[in-house]
Formats: structure tokens, C-alpha cells, sequence
């Protein structure tokens, strides 16, 4: 069932809709979130109470929903709550233009297979758009209180990560989950942005080192004299190990959620 707060122009609707989807204790949970009694939260929901302003604001905190999707619901509070014509009509209007435009951007996701150079651009602009991305394919990682307690993330990056993965295709998502989308992403060896890519998880690899979980990680680094023969010999094995790495991940259940990085590189030039 599709529970976009877009679909609905009656607020009383959507909440008992989401309740139809949530386990018992649905508007126990509501009425804490929202400061209120129960009893009046099944007054709202009965159609006979209307929520403040800041009742349904804290509703949209519950919910988990995006700046976009807050800004409509509270729209649409405002608009149940209108005690004249002219101003239903002019809530109306804003609220059908803000549905429109909803409409217009998930037209648009999917219409490209793979990630657009300018996209990608974003994408690789910080960690937080590939750990919440890949975040996205743990069954229990998959709502936005889940992701921002498991990769640290403010909820305000949070917001702005989610929305650009949905924007784009990357993920999807069904009621209060976020699962992968379509959309393809590949880099090229030699795109520009694959520097800042390498750059982005190094950076990360050097935090965690600072981090508690420090001790179940592996990290290792050394300078090494070794014959030019041998180095094409370590090259080798490097390339086997992660084609057996990546065959592990392929078959492996997603349950947590790692970082990578291998480098094997000269430090010294010919000086003949």
C-alpha cells in the first residue's frame, strides 16, 4: 500500500491509514510523540478533534518525514483546519502545487539507467551518500532513526542524503523503509571523481582507527623494499584476493555495513 502524505488532502486519513500499517500500541506511541492523551488522539482520529500546529509538527517527527513531506502535511492540518472559504481554497491551491510537483520528480526517477556525470558529482562528494546508500540494503538498517543511529549521522544530513538518493533512484521507498532503487552507479577507472572517492574512505578508514569498534577492524601499513620481479608478484595476489573478496560479498547476506580500502603503490622514481 502506497502511504505517500502526497496521496492525501485529508490529514485524519493519512493517520489512520499509517495506524492500519503499524503493529498495536499505534496511537499510544502518537499520543507520547505529540504530548497528547490517547483518548484525544482517538478523538482526532474518530474526525472529532483537529491537531495544533505543533501537535502536527511533532507528527511529522514521528512519521520521519523529509522538509518536503512536513511541509505538506502541515499544509494540509492547515487546511482541515480553515474556518473560511477563501482560505481552504488558497491552502488548496498550494497543496495541489506541492502534489504536482511531487509527481514531477518521481517522473523522473528512473529515466536514466546510470547516474548522470553531475549526480555522480554529488555522490561522491562525502561518505555519508555511499555508507547510507549501501546502509539501505540491511533489512535492519532501512528506516531513518535505524541509519542515524547506525552510521552517526545528523538528522539533518540524513535528510539531505535520503533525499538525494530518492531524487535520483539510488533507493526507493515503501511506507517508512528505504530500499535499493534501479538506478545504476559506476565510475570509471579514470573519472575525475575517482581521487575524491579514495580520498572519502581513507579519510574514514583513518577515523575509525580513533573509534571504539577500532579493535574488530583491520588496519595495516608499511613501506617495503622488495625486487622489481616481486612486485608485479604482489600486484597478483592483491587482484586475486579481492576477485575472491568480491565473489564473498556477491552470495554474503546483508547484515552490516564495511569500508574497504587496499593500496599498493611505489614511493620512490627512477633515478637512472
Amino acid at each position: 500500500m502506497d502511504l505517500s502524505v502526497f496521496k492525501y488532502s485529508d490529514y485524519k486519513s493519512y493517520l489512520n491509514d499509517m495506524g492500519d500499517a503499524r503493529p498495536r500500541g499505534y496511537r499510544k506511541a502518537l499520543a507520547q510523540a505529540t504530548g497528547c492523551q490517547t483518548a484525544y488522539i482517538s478523538h482526532v482520529l474518530n474526525g472529532l478533534g483537529q491537531f495544533n500546529l505543533e501537535q502536527a509538527e511533532a507528527a511529522t517527527r514521528f512519521f520521519e518525514m523529509n522538509k518536503e513531506e512536513s511541509r505538506y502535511f502541515l499544509l494540509v492540518v492547515e487546511h482541515n483546519r480553515a474556518g473560511t472559504a477563501s482560505l481552504r481554497k488558497l491552502l488548496k491551491q498550494q497543496m495541489e502545487e506541492m502534489q504536482e510537483r511531487n509527481l514531477l520528480l518521481k517522473s523522473r526517477v528512473g529515466i536514466e539507467d546510470t547516474l548522470s556525470r553531475e549526480n555522480q558529482a554529488s555522490y561522491y562528494s562525502s561518505w555519508h551518500y555511499a555508507a547510507v546508500h549501501m546502509a539501505c540494503t540491511v533489512p535492519a538498517l532501512q528506516t531513518r532513526s535505524a541509519l542515524g543511529k547506525a552510521l552517526r549521522i545528523s538528522l539533518r544530513k540524513l535528510n539531505e542524503v535520503l533525499d538525494f538518493l530518492l531524487g535520483v533512484g539510488l533507493i526507493v521507498r515503501q511506507e517508512q523503509r528505504f530500499l535499493p532503487g534501479q538506478t545504476l552507479l559506476h565510475l570509471e577507472k579514470d573519472s575525475p571523481l575517482i581521487y575524491q572517492h579514495h580520498a572519502n574512505w581513507h579519510n574514514k578508514a583513518i577515523a575509525s582507527m580513533h573509534e571504539e569498534s577500532a579493535d574488530s577492524a583491520v588496519h595495516y601499513s608499511s613501506v617495503l623494499t622488495l625486487s622489481t620481479q616481486d612486485v608485479q608478484k604482489i600486484r597478483t595476489l592483491i587482484t586475486q584476493n579481492l576477485s575472491e573478496w568480491i565473489d564473498v560479498v556477491k552470495v554474503s547476506r546483508e547484515e552490516e555495513v564495511h569500508g574497504l580500502t587496499v593500496d599498493f603503490f611505489r614511493v620512490d622514481r627512477n633515478i637512472d
